[in-house]
């Protein structure tokens, strides 16, 4: 069977290719301990949890594009890597906790008895999925403890010692503690996780007609670091968009709903407006972060009570170089108005020429461009070197 771009699940996508990540590809990241990583592996279990979870908010789950090269039906991740390890990871525990594990096999297991998902990173992370696709857990008669699979795991006479000093093993150990903590009790994960209309899906797109050389594998991918500030408030307000907001179709483009309109701008359209305004190394996370700062204060200015005086607000918002979304909810920003005020200051600069809008009919009393600018290029904690009234006029 062919893989043909378009919507499909992870189960579904083993009816066409088997998955390698290749050499020149970073580690399992989701399994970093640090707060970045560990927000983020959090925030996406807990969303893994609500859609497969009966009682759980009854949404769909739209994972966004998946990408990579197509060849001799294997499938080489240029875009994805991180979320499909994951629910690989997903898979392997749910069917060990319902006791489908002989159907996990049939599609996870080749016929050359290797893994059907596997990293080419290091071969020791090859040869740990080669033997985990094997291994049956009696996950439901593991302790609750934290570390009860890890330790587990650690313990088998095929687990090898050389594999502490893998990232991507620990990694993979990491985030399947954490999946038993939060879905050892949950019944029949798997039906749900792997039937035709499962609640997860995503985009797959195969580029069978391009060789992607290895230039643009690290390109695209030479991380190799812990998320930024940026990425986690991304993920962050995306899923807090989905749970306040649901399905309900955002006026600026009604074929889309809030949390899918608002991924797309920030990859496409805002991503390309700050783009004109990077720091000498081309990053603009902090400009992003500094424009969703000046939302958050017009929202404390214009919006309705929220129970802190303005000057609270003010010095919550301010009290860090790159708020965190738990600082935003503490000045009472977390709702609709400020992703409504957000969504439509990031449209507006974006429509403006080089990202710079002008609407004054003079710049005598007060240069809209040097007041941007000044913002954009604001450092440290604190107003960061600008006045409260240019951070208030922007």
């Amino acid at each position: 069977m062919t893989l043909s771009a378009g919507k499909t699940t992870f189960r579904a996508l083993f009816d066409s290719v088997r998955v390698e990540i290749p050499e020149i590809q970073r580690d399992y990241a989701h399994g970093r301990t640090d707060e970045s990583s560990t927000e983020i592996r959090e925030s996406f279990l807990e969303d893994l949890r609500d859609v497969l979870d009966p009682e759980g908010s009854g949404r769909l789950m739209d994972l966004d594009f998946i990408y990579g090269r197509l060849a001799d039906d294997v499938l080489y991740p240029l875009d994805g890597q991180q979320r499909l390890t994951t629910l690989f990871l997903l898979h392997w525990y749910l069917a060990n906790r319902d006791d489908r594990f002989d159907e996990f096999e049939s599609w996870a297991v080749g016929p050359d008895n290797h893994a059907r998902f596997t990293y080419r990173v290091r071969s020791s992370a090859t040869s740990f999925f080669d033997k985990l696709v094997r291994q049956r857990v009696a996950t439901k008669e593991l302790p609750a403890e934290t570390d009860a699979l890890s330790c587990w795991l650690r313990d088998q006479t095929w687990y090898l010692f050389a594999w502490r000093l893998d990232p991507t093993v620990r990694g993979c150990l990491t985030v399947l503690d954490a999946m038993h903590e939060r879905f050892r009790d949950l019944e029949e994960g798997y039906e749900r996780l792997t039937a035709s209309d499962a609640p997860i899906s995503f985009q797959i797109l195969p580029l069978q007609k391009f060789d992607l050389s290895d230039d643009l594998y690290i390109k695209m991918n030479a991380r190799g670091k812990p998320l930024t500030s940026l990425e986690v408030f991304k993920a962050q307000l995306q899923r807090f968009i989905g749970e306040d907001l649901g399905e309900e179709s955002c006026p600026h483009k009604s074929e889309l709903s809030w949390q899918r309109y608002v991924s797309e701008r920030f990859d496409r359209e805002w991503t390309d407006l700050l783009w004109h305004h990077r720091d000498s190394a081309g990053r603009i996370d902090r400009q992003f972060m500094r424009l969703i700062r000046v939302a958050a204060l017009m929202d404390c200015v214009e919006g309705e009570p929220t129970g802190h005086s303005l000057e609270e607000q003010i010095e919550l918002l301010f009290s860090q170089d790159q708020p965190k979304l738990a600082t935003y909810a503490q000045a009472g920003c977390m709702r609709r108005s400020f992703v409504e005020r957000l969504v439509a200051l990031l449209d507006l600069f974006a429509a403006a020429p080089g990202g710079e809008p002008v609407y004054l009919d003079s710049s005598g009393y007060w240069d809209e461009t040097a007041g941007l600018r000044e913002i954009l290029r604001a450092d440290g904690r604190g107003l960061g070197g600008v006045t409260l009234p240019t951070w208030a006029k922007i």
